[in-house]
Order: C-alpha cells, then sequence, then structure tokens
C-alpha cells in the first residue's frame, strides 16, 4: 500500500556483490528480453501464450555473464486455450492430478521445441556483384547466408538446377537476387521457384530504368522489388522468422529497441 511502511531495508552492500553491479543490468535486460521473446515464439509455434517468466544470472569461471536458470513449468506461466497449463493451477487449489497433467502437457509440447533449417540464398550473377553489404546487414546472422554466383541469362539452365538442388537441400529458404545487370533474374528465379524470392536492383542508382524489369513482372511471378540491401535482408529475416524463435527474438527485440520509448529515474 502506498502508506505502508517497508517491514525491512537492505543495504547495497547486502544486495550487491560489488560496488559497480548495477552496470550488468542493461545485458541482463537484453540476454532476458532476448530469452523471452524465442520462447514466446516457440510457445506461438504450439497455439499457446507465454505470459511471463523469471530467470536467474550467474557468472561463468571467466567472469562472464550467463542466464544460468532451467526454464521449466515452476518459472513462468502459459495459457493455453484459454487455461493455464503451468504452476498457476497449483496456487489456484487446482487437484495433484491436475497439477500433474498440466505439466505432463507442458513436458510433451516443449520436447518439439526447436530451431528449423533455414537459409537465406544471395544469388548473384558475378563476383562483381558484391555481397558485403548483406553481410554486415545480417550480423550476427551472418551464418544463414549462401551466396550462389551464376547468371541466369547465360546459363539458364544451370541456374535452374542450382536452385532446384538448394530448394531441397533447405525448402525453408528466401531468395535475395543482387543482380548487376538485366534485373529479370530476380523474376525469372521466382516464376521457377517455390521459395520467396526478394530481388535487390544493384545498378538502379546508375541506371533508375533498370527498376521497371523487377517491378512489371507478368503472371505467376511473385518477385519482391526492395532497393537497400539491409531492407531486403530484413524482409528475408521477417519471412523466416514467422516459424524460428531465434529470428523471431532477433527482429521482434529490434522492433522493440526503436519503438519501445522508456525514460529512466535513477
Amino acid at each position: 500500500m502506498h502508506a505502508q511502511e517497508p517491514f525491512l531495508i537492505l543495504s547495497a552492500a547486502e544486495v550487491f556483490a560489488h560496488e559497480d553491479e548495477w552496470k550488468i543490468f542493461p545485458e541482463m535486460e537484453r540476454i532476458a528480453s532476448c530469452a523471452f521473446l524465442a520462447l514466446e515464439k516457440a510457445w506461438q509455434l504450439e497455439a499457446a501464450t507465454l505470459v511471463d517468466l523469471k530467470v536467474e544470472f550467474g557468472f561463468d569461471s571467466k567472469g562472464r555473464l550467463l542466464l544460468a536458470d532451467v526454464i521449466d513449468n515452476d518459472s513462468w506461466r502459459v495459457i493455453e486455450n484459454g487455461s493455464y497449463i503451468d504452476k498457476q493451477v497449483y496456487r489456484d487449489g487446482g487437484t495433484l492430478d491436475d497439477v500433474a497433467a498440466k505439466y505432463r502437457r507442458v513436458a510433451d509440447i516443449t520436447s518439439r521445441f526447436r530451431l528449423p533449417r533455414q537459409r537465406i540464398i544471395l544469388w548473384r550473377g558475378s563476383e562483381k556483384d558484391k555481397s558485403e553489404a548483406f553481410s554486415e546487414a545480417l550480423g550476427e546472422l551472418a551464418d544463414l547466408m549462401t551466396v550462389v554466383t551464376c547468371s541466369v541469362h547465360k546459363e539458364p539452365v544451370t541456374a535452374a538446377g542450382i536452385l532446384q538442388r538448394m530448394t531441397q537441400e533447405v525448402p525453408d529458404s528466401v531468395v535475395i537476387a543482387y543482380i548487376g545487370r538485366s534485373n529479370g533474374a530476380g523474376p525469372t528465379l521466382s516464376a521457377m521457384s517455390t521459395l520467396p524470392v526478394i530481388t535487390v536492383p544493384a545498378s538502379v542508382k546508375e541506371f533508375p530504368d533498370d527498376v521497371w524489369s523487377s517491378l512489371r513482372a507478368p503472371s505467376s511471378v511473385p518477385v519482391m522489388t526492395v532497393l537497400e540491401p539491409a531492407n531486403a535482408v530484413l524482409a528475408a529475416l521477417q519471412i523466416l522468422s514467422a516459424r524460428n524463435p531465434r529470428l523471431y527474438a532477433h527482429v521482434r527485440g529490434e522492433i522493440e529497441n526503436r519503438t519501445v520509448n522508456t525514460i529512466r529515474i535513477s
């Protein structure tokens, strides 16, 4: 209550292990948020809603901050079909049989949590089409990208074979076509593939009219056109994040960083 007197006041020395321990709070916040978002998507994929969770942190032998906790049915609240399936049932006085059934249900669901195998295929026409801007945009997610160099115009049969093989290898992929000349390569890849294709006209700054090769696509050619490499990468991540908790945490975390405004009072 507002007027209630505190029954216990702890000094800073009793709360913190060392004087400047508060400096790690932003990193703790970042790690905890990332963990929550990844688990939130994992539960979404199982048609349930993660409401909240609690975690603990610690340091390893090298002094590195780690989320050091077991995230189980005692540590979160999850709703499925409008009902809690976590420890909240026990708190609300549910029978032990009901509680045990909820725990078995959660154990069964979480056993299916996994990261899908996915890939971003950066397709370029020649070595002159540099890929650095896409790698930089991916940052720590650069391991997702595979670069293919093949002229769809000069070697259409070879290109079709490469695309078919890569689709079989990792069906859950997105193609980014970055072609320096004759930007019809992106639409061509889109027309002969089940994968989403995003085309980035590499020569649009020097030759603005080139963009029409990608924008004025015929029927049954659902190619998407994005002018900036970073936005093309983000679009690919958004597509893949619908099925990937790791990517969802990354994309959603970036959205929250730039759209949620808070005032910290120290």
